[in-house]
């Protein structure tokens, strides 16, 4: 089937992670737009469409994003005694699902849930050990996300259509302006935010990933996006 681009508006328009309680309990009429950084390209980004290609992707929702602050600015994608920067080596990493709605924390939108090694903490709340922490977006089976919706919304995503089979076959494939994905194997630094007991969210997807830098300065890290350098101590 060849792939269909969903309108904006069927799948609900999303913010990442922590930060949708936060903007939704503001005035919004505030609110900064991202910088888009679409002239970025990674290794990471290539291999993800190599990814695509392996799946059948029924189509693509894009996911919206409005920001309170600049989030190519570190310091802004932190929430006050809920973050923590942490140096980790990702493990695995797994198919998207709808995360269950754990006190405050509750999105339409899917997460990857990605298995880690925590190595350090370099500020915020301390963290060790392995982990499975979230990032917001990827590609999720339909079977699996049209459990999450309304039938209103299946019917006019067209999800009502297909036969059980293409239903756990063919994915719906979530991005965003500022889409990372990370690798197996491979060390990054990262802004987790705890959601929730046991739901650790990279804040801001690709705006809350770092590399080391080769930077004559030590202990400083560059965003994978921005390619802005941080000590990231807060």
């Amino acid at each position: 089937m060849n792939s269909k681009k969903l309108m904006a508006g069927l799948l609900s328009i999303s913010f990442v992670g922590m930060l949708s309680w936060y903007i939704g309990n503001h005035d919004t009429k505030t609110v900064v737009q991202a910088e888009k950084q679409n002239n970025v390209v990674t290794e990471e980004k290539t291999e993800k469409s190599k990814e695509i290609t392996s799946k059948d992707i029924y189509g693509t929702s894009e996911i919206e994003n409005s920001w309170v602050k600049d989030p190519t600015v570190p310091e802004n994608l932190l929430i006050k005694g809920l973050t923590s920067v942490v140096q980790l080596k990702v493990l695995s990493i797994g198919e998207a699902e709808i995360l269950p709605k754990k006190g405050k924390f509750y999105s339409q939108d899917p997460f990857t849930p990605i298995q880690v090694e925590v190595n350090d903490t370099i500020s915020g709340n301390p963290m060790s050990g392995e982990k499975t922490i979230y990032i917001n977006g990827g590609d999720i089976k339909i079977s699996k996300l049209e459990k999450s919706l309304d039938k209103g919304t299946i019917q006019k995503m067209e999800l009502d259509k297909l036969t059980s089979k293409q239903k756990e076959t063919e994915y719906i494939s979530y991005v965003s302006d500022h889409d990372f994905r990370m690798k197996t194997r491979k060390d990054y630094t990262v802004i987790l935010v705890k959601q929730a007991d046991d739901i650790y969210t990279v804040i801001g997807n690709g705006y809350g990933i770092f590399k080391a830098s080769n930077s004559k300065r030590t202990n400083m890290f560059k965003n994978v996006l921005t390619g802005k350098e941080s000590d990231l101590q807060f």
